[in-house]
């Protein structure tokens, strides 16, 4: 495996057509997974703002699976520091994707940033934290999400 493959193929892990449970995803997150000629390796998992940094109503199994993915990463970059192994979280925001509802479009233009990120944004990150240059990071949560969880609430004067 060399410099941006890729472990979450389920064609590589034969993990099924879908992604499985955390728990499914904590057996197959092992040390073996990565090559044992270097030793060194990259997770970088995808979770969501929706349970890491808020929640909303009515969403309680999708906060629950996401913040649980959030653990499951920070543990891992324990386990596997020794070995070279860095484990990230990346936490995006509202995201300009083709599956975006438009309730979440006029979210996105709420942030601070005043627009929706986008998929490339939040790429980049990712291929940052999967670079040679990321060697020295593990155990994070990347927020990407146009400083929405930073900012104070406030009353928008109506237009």
């Amino acid at each position: 495996m060399g410099y941006g493959d890729s472990l979450t193929s389920p064609a590589r892990g034969g993990w099924g057509p879908c992604p499985q449970p955390v728990h499914g995803l904590a057996r197959h997150a092992r040390r073996d997974q990565f090559p044992a000629r270097s030793r060194l390796g990259r997770l970088v998992t995808v979770s969501s703002a929706s349970g890491t940094i808020r929640a909303s109503c009515g969403d309680v199994a999708y906060a629950a699976a996401k913040a649980d993915l959030v653990g499951l990463t920070r543990a891992l970059a324990v386990d596997e520091a020794g070995a070279g192994i860095t484990s990230n979280a990346l936490v995006p925001g509202w995201i300009a994707t083709g599956f975006e509802l438009t309730s979440e479009a006029l979210e996105g233009a709420l942030v601070p940033a005043g627009r929706s990120g986008t998929p490339g944004e939040v790429a980049s990150v990712s291929a940052f934290l999967a670079s040679p240059g990321a060697a020295h990071v593990t155990g994070q949560v990347i927020v990407v999400d146009g400083e929405n969880s930073v900012a104070e609430p406030v009353a928008r004067p109506d237009p």
